[in-house]
């Protein structure tokens, strides 16, 4: 019966290990697609797409989400904007205030400190005291009904997930606590890290390239300027500056 057991038991252990490895291999996917998705950005404007695949992801991954999204913070880290998707459902972007109730206070001071995660439980009257606080700010008050029209209600009960980075965190609103997770959502923050540095250092370039095109712009009308010789002329410094202005878009 021993050695029987020790053969199943051995069995027992393969399994485990294949399961885990596929467990792995379904998480790099989805850490992929958030990746693949955050890399094709080529505006800010994007990033709700992108909290979107985020919480797909999440989902696709078996853990209870509400909602998912990024969080880049003010210079003085007292506010953050927030795109965020609840449900598949695709928010607007708007601003976080980071003080005025015990919920926020905590997030800003998890934002200022130095630890990469904050877990908040918040049961029936902190979930209350903490959107009473959201919809005391009149430009709050559209995502909500926006969220109301897609016939979503806010959960009675939520744990909120703060991963930080750089230039922000990253929120999981999930049901329930699920401390089996908390490894992914940094690994996912480390993803996310990662793509909007690059994002970041590419709207450099673009702002480097575009004043770039202006000063080019600006040396031909320059230039046509004191080329002129007769008043007659200013006509074509007109025309010189019209064209520039529609090579730059305007």
């Amino acid at each position: 019966f021993t050695r029987v057991f020790e053969q199943t038991y051995a069995r027992f252990l393969d399994l485990k290990k294949a399961e885990a490895q596929a467990r792995e291999a379904q998480i790099e996917n989805a850490l992929e697609k958030v990746r693949s998705r955050t890399m094709a950005m080529q505006h800010s404007d994007e990033l709700p797409e992108a909290a979107n695949v985020l919480f797909l992801e999440i989902q696709a991954l078996g853990i209870p989400a509400w909602s998912c999204g990024y969080n880049i913070l003010a210079t003085d880290k007292k506010s953050a904007r927030c795109w965020m998707s609840s449900e598949g459902t695709i928010q607007k972007p708007f601003t976080l205030r980071l003080w005025g109730e015990a919920s926020f206070e905590e997030m800003g001071e998890f934002v200022r400190g130095d630890e990469s995660l904050l877990v908040q439980e918040l049961g029936e009257k902190a979930l209350k005291e903490h959107y009473d606080h959201m919809l005391s700010f009149p430009d709050l008050l559209p995502i909500f009904e926006a969220l109301q029209a897609e016939g979503l209600s806010l959960p009675t009960n939520q744990v909120n997930h703060l991963c930080k980075f750089n230039h922000g965190f990253l929120l999981f609103i999930t049901y329930e606590p699920i401390p089996e997770a908390h490894e992914i959502f940094k690994r996912f923050t480390a993803v996310f890290e990662q793509t909007y540095t690059r994002f970041l250092d590419l709207k450099n370039m673009e702002a480097q390239a575009r004043e770039s095109k202006i000063e080019t712009a600006l040396e031909r009308v320059r230039a046509r300027a004191l080329a002129m010789q007769e008043p007659e002329e200013l006509k074509d410094v007109v025309q010189v500056l019209r064209g520039e202005m529609g090579l730059l878009g305007v």
